[in-house]
């Protein structure tokens, strides 16, 4: 009787560290595995990133690393399960700061209101004091129409980084759409003060772009065209300026339009970003022959 007992407990000793070497092994395997994706996403591989992800997740649905991997792969691709993955990343990492605001950006970018508003509601206390915090606050309230609130939330992040110069853009963009003259004259040369910027060349776009827009907006087609001519020389210049030099090309019907499409649509031809980005806009403007409706946008 005893040795029948000993020889259960043995049995049961090498179950157990069966069992135990398994979940060690699992548990290794999966860390590796994420690791690989991460490493796969850095050399752009997206193929072999999203198989060695999905492996993962097969094993372990909650592993946060890979979640984050297949977040960056959609959102990489332009893909609308973007929302879900960077929200899934949230749910098991609802204390991070940093995701907390890629989501509600993202859902900014893709207008869902709803989802940045309370993506950014679930942040931690002391997260909400945070420059990071308030510049996504700024922008979320700025997009549904709550300028004060945005004015306030930017006015936070100048407090917080008195050296950086984002939130003077961002504060001179709402002031820009004030009824009121004199605010609007001061938000235009503040933004002017920005462009002439000698160090900061995407700060530059970014005000360019919106003295593009305003003198658009206030039938200054001359300036709008010399604006956005300007902006297209600057070196780091963004898609979206180059479309928004179109646009104004489009809608004043000048001779400079068509060959400056063609010139982007020879760029675009090997950048699967600007290609997707062309594509919109050429349906949205060209293809529906929708006339100038400028407007400033907010980022």
């Amino acid at each position: 009787m005893k040795k029948t007992f000993i020889v259960l407990v043995c049995c049961v000793a090498v179950l157990l560290a069966g069992y135990a070497g398994y979940r060690g092994y699992k548990v290794w395997k999966n860390k590796h595995m994420a690791s690989l994706s991460r490493e796969f996403l850095a050399k752009s591989d997206r193929r072999n990133a999203a198989l060695s992800a999905q492996e993962v997740l097969r094993s372990d649905s909650k592993n946060l690393e890979a979640t984050r991997v297949m977040a960056e792969l959609a959102e990489a691709s332009r893909s609308p399960s973007t929302l879900v993955w960077l929200g899934r990343v949230v749910e098991l990492a609802p204390h991070s700061l940093p995701d907390r605001l890629a989501l509600a950006q993202t859902a900014l970018a893709m207008r869902d209101f709803a989802t940045a508003t309370n993506t950014l509601e679930g942040a931690d206390s002391a997260d909400k004091e945070t420059a990071a915090y308030h510049n996504i606050a700024g922008l979320a309230a700025a997009s549904t129409g709550r300028p004060e609130e945005a004015e306030k939330h930017f006015q936070a992040v100048s407090r917080l980084e008195p050296q950086n110069p984002s939130p003077q853009l961002n504060l001179a963009i709402v002031r820009l759409h004030r009824t009121n003259s004199l605010e609007w004259s001061e938000a235009r040369a503040a933004l002017q003060r920005l462009a002439a910027n000698p160090t900061n060349s995407t700060l530059r776009c970014s005000a360019l772009r919106e003295l593009a827009l305003d003198a658009m907006n206030h039938g200054e087609t001359n300036a709008g065209l010399a604006l956005t001519r300007q902006l297209v020389q600057e070196t780091n210049c963004p898609s979206e300026g180059r479309l928004l030099r179109l646009e104004v090309l489009l809608g004043t019907k000048n001779s400079e339009f068509q060959p400056t499409l063609a010139a982007f649509q020879r760029e675009a031809a090997t950048n699967q970003s600007k290609i997707y980005e062309l594509a919109s806009w050429e349906i949205s403007k060209v293809s529906a022959g929708k006339p100038w409706r400028g407007c400033a946008v907010l980022r």
